[in-house]
């Protein structure tokens, strides 16, 4: 009896296990359908996100050309030849100059964006450039928790000082931005010194750029 109904008992199982290989088939291809639809609502939401952005740049762009002042987004990359102490004064010597649209007075920044000086001496190709906290250099900012106008005044080694009237508002962290249509951070509030007698109080500020270790820089002609 085992003999004859052994190949009838192959075939059941057979067919038993080609359902099962059928409804793992369906199995697998339904999850690769459901991985396909999350990566393409993956990427349409990235794609969002870019023209979410685009949008915000162009709104910008916008507003800068309703006040005349449109972005021509020309930007020279450059390395940083030498940095202090090797140069004076907070001072840096980069390696592009007039033959790559270096001009005096171009605005220097990290190429993450804060601003942190000003080319002084344009050579054939190389500059030199004074950081906003020389020595007793003057930058116009704006202190971020209050909205109110300062003036740095560059003490060298990457430092700043304000001086604020007593009852303005402004903590140890606070940020300092470049008074610009597009402000960017130009240093952190790092200590606050005021005596009981005193009418203004002594705001010592960082920089945000290291000016020992910086490497590159991107030049705004």
């Amino acid at each position: 009896m085992i003999s004859v109904f052994s190949p009838l008992w192959k075939g059941e199982n057979a067919v038993a296990i080609g359902f099962r290989n059928l409804a793992t088939f369906f199995k697998s291809k339904n999850a690769l359908i459901e991985e396909n639809q999350i990566l393409r609502d993956k990427l349409a939401s990235s794609e969002l996100t870019n023209v979410s952005l685009q949008t915000i740049s162009d709104a910008e762009n916008s507003l800068l050309v309703n006040f005349g002042r449109a972005s021509t987004n020309k930007l020279i990359a450059s390395a940083v030849l030498v940095h202090p102490p090797q140069t004076p004064y907070d001072s840096l010597i980069v390696d592009a100059g007039a033959v790559d649209g270096v001009s005096l007075d171009a605005v220097v920044s990290l190429p993450e964006g804060p601003k942190i000086g000003t080319v002084i001496e344009v050579f054939n190709k190389s500059a030199r450039v004074k950081l906003y906290s020389s020595n007793g250099e003057k930058t116009n900012a704006v202190l971020e928790r209050s909205n109110v106008p300062v003036s740095l005044l560059g003490r060298g080694g990457g430092n700043f000082e304000i001086a604020l009237p007593r009852d303005v508002a402004v903590e140890v962290g606070d940020k300092i931005l470049s008074g610009s249509l597009a402000p960017t951070i130009i240093g952190v509030v790092g200590d606050i010194e005021m005596k009981p007698t005193d009418s203004f109080k002594k705001i010592m500020v960082r920089s945000v750029a290291n000016i020992y270790t910086m490497r590159f820089v991107v030049i705004t002609p």
